[in-house]
């Protein structure tokens, strides 16, 4: 004769199982792009990720922290006669896994000016936001490989005596399949032409391929 278990020691035997549950859920993110400004007739567009049930989840939390930190700068500009700030947002929507949206931006006073991008990508099945050093491993292939493939490359698109200085990797592209497609990479510039460039230097931004291991030009910049 089976022996009937009483309610309250199986709601007990249950709390830890539950408790698992708790930690282990991932709520469903989402993005939207949100109009701050506008520049001549274009929009200026940033993104805002959002839980689906509205609750509190760091990871989101955190790329909002990012975006707020550019609006906050973007806004600031916009009351400063010296001070230029360009923000633009690239969603992309090849993979529902993943999250992706890149934000170029250029800061400019006088004649000093700085360009920079980032990638802010959310990895769905996780719940993680994925950065540039996670990319790098998930690629297999390392930060110092993918400047010696820019340095490699760079002859074929220099001008004049220009020589390039150093590479940082800002950003990143993942395709329909998954896999880390591209690496946005920016280039430090040394130059001689002061008529241009007073400070003796310039940036660009190219793209490293992962599947062939080519460079290109940045085209979204």
């Amino acid at each position: 004769m089976l022996k009937k278990i009483p309610i309250l020691l199986l709601l007990l035997a249950l709390l830890p199982v539950l408790a698992s549950c708790r930690k282990n859920h991932i709520p469903l993110v989402s993005v939207e792009m949100v109009t701050i400004g506008t520049e001549g007739e274009e929009e200026v567009k940033i993104p805002k990720f959002m839980t689906a049930d509205g609750s509190d989840w760091r990871p989101v939390n955190e790329l909002n922290d990012q975006v707020l930190e550019l609006e906050n700068l973007y806004l600031g500009a916009s009351t400063d006669p010296d001070h230029s700030f360009v923000l633009k947002s690239y969603p992309a929507s090849s993979n529902p896994d993943y999250l992706q949206v890149t934000i170029c931006t250029s800061e400019s006073y006088d004649t000093t000016r700085e360009d920079n991008l980032c990638s802010l990508v959310y990895d769905q099945d996780r719940g993680s936001i994925i950065r540039n050093q996670d990319a790098l491993d998930l690629a297999g292939i390392s930060g110092v490989e993918v400047s010696q493939a820019v340095g490699k490359a760079y002859p074929s698109f220099r001008l004049g005596e220009d020589e390039l200085h150093s590479t940082e990797v800002q950003g990143f592209y993942i395709d329909e399949e998954g896999k880390i497609a591209d690496f946005y990479v920016k280039l430090f510039i040394d130059t001689q032409i002061s008529e241009e460039y007073p400070e003796g230097k310039y940036e660009l931004f190219y793209v490293y391929h992962t599947e062939d291991g080519s460079v290109s030009p940045l085209s979204f910049h």
